[in-house]
């Protein structure tokens, strides 16, 4: 086998290769393949936007966390939910800040269970609706999902810490 001088046919960058090659080596500027083999069945297909369908990202986005969250309730056992929202209420009686994680870990100690406590999620958006919490814009990292950020909710019925004990 002998390196070869190869240029990009997207971006121009030269680089050596070994010939023969077992697969089509990447140009290390922009990544795509060195060689066209052929051509190009992508060309006659017009590129679309999505708005210029007239819908915007981020309302396609917003589509689709509600279709997974529905997904999510659906799936769920309604008696948890129920638990889950009646213990989200007392955590946010007596705590001015709360995140996900507290009604997780109090929905361990009962004897409700649920397949996927995704189902949370879906508990803290009915009670944001029903005017119990609502988002702070901060972040904590969570301690239950490898570090990821949740979000921190205020208490809107917060009463202090021997409330409803």
């Amino acid at each position: 086998m002998k390196a070869q001088v190869t240029t990009c046919q997207r971006c121009g960058n030269k680089q050596k290769t070994v010939v023969p090659w077992k697969h089509v080596p990447l140009c290390k500027r922009c990544r795509k393949p060195m060689k066209d083999d052929g051509p190009d069945l992508f060309a006659a297909i017009p590129e679309i936007r999505l708005t210029d369908a007239g819908v915007e990202p981020n309302d396609l986005a917003q589509r689709g966390k509600e279709s997974g969250m529905e997904r999510v309730e659906a799936g769920s056992n309604p008696l948890y939910r129920e638990e889950a929202y009646r213990q989200l209420t007392l955590i946010a009686y007596r705590q001015p800040e709360l995140v996900s994680e507290d009604v997780t870990l109090a929905m361990r100690r009962t004897e409700y269970k649920t397949r996927d406590e995704r189902v949370i999620g879906v508990v803290m958006m009915k009670a944001a609706r029903a005017g119990v919490i609502r988002k702070t814009g901060r972040y904590r990292l969570r301690e239950l999902g490898h570090l990821g950020p949740t979000p921190v909710w205020e208490s809107l019925v917060y009463q202090g810490e021997t409330a409803h004990a």
